[in-house]
């Protein structure tokens, strides 16, 4: 039995398939099923808000630096999709891939998917700047503001009352954190696979939060995180869990 509601979210898209946090990557997504997906954002240099995960452009581009010294202009001419293989099965070139904004990403979207919008590490004014445009495209109702730095998902929830806010905590998961995050407002605790106890998932669906997995690796991990009683969790591989969930 699989815990209500229960969410399959495509981490940075399809990202078993298609390089992580591309165009391609959520268009993949929504076709093989998911209706939800995982993605983080930073600043460039120029104030946009950019969908990246690490701070640095070494491990998927052709360029070596951080995002934040980058303007978006610059980053647009940046090849996000050379360094990916694709697996068998799903042979496709993603040469030439770009980095995106996240207006383009809900724009693109729209109500068709709920965004699982995690700021990356803390930035002055980034919160603020990504509740404005979720906000702009009318898409409140659609996202949730995810952070493991403490000061977003406070900040998150003080400017913006009615969006719901999850908190990171791969290792600090217990009854006195689940607390906190009650106390503090937010809505979801976000827990690493291999942390997720039972017991103290259940306890915090009991005093009203959503407990989401995180770092799945394989389909063990994926198993195990359905039988812990999680309410769905971020996976690379969306379909495998859209098909376990089926049957």
């Amino acid at each position: 039995m699989v815990a209500k509601p229960f969410r399959v979210i495509a981490h940075r898209g399809a990202s078993g398939y298609a390089p992580e946090n591309t165009m391609a990557a959520f268009e993949l997504a929504l076709k093989l099923g998911a209706n939800e997906v995982e993605t983080d954002v930073q600043f460039t240099k120029d104030r946009r808000v950019v969908i990246f995960h690490d701070t640095n452009l070494d491990r998927i581009t052709n360029c070596k630096g951080s995002v934040s010294n980058c303007t978006l202009e610059g980053l647009r001419r940046l090849d996000t999709g050379s360094w990916f293989k694709p697996p068998l099965g799903w042979e496709r070139s993603y040469v030439g891939e770009k980095i995106i904004t996240l207006e383009e990403l809900l724009r693109r979207f729209g109500t068709r998917l709920t965004y699982h919008v995690e700021i990356k590490e803390y930035q002055e004014g980034l919160v603020a700047a990504t509740l404005a445009i979720i906000e702009k495209e009318g898409l409140v109702d659609n996202c949730f503001i995810t952070a493991i730095d403490k000061r977003s998902a406070m900040e998150a929830r003080r400017l913006a009352p009615k969006i719901r806010v999850g908190w990171a905590v791969p290792r600090s998961f217990n009854k006195g954190t689940l607390d906190e995050a009650k106390r503090l407002g937010f809505n979801q605790v976000i827990v690493e696979v291999q942390e997720a106890d039972p017991d103290v998932v259940k306890y915090g669906q009991e005093i009203g939060l959503e407990i989401r997995a995180s770092a799945i690796r394989d389909r063990d991990g994926m198993i195990m995180a359905v039988e812990t009683g999680c309410n769905g969790m971020t996976i690379n591989w969306p379909d495998w869990l859209l098909e376990y969930v089926k049957n």
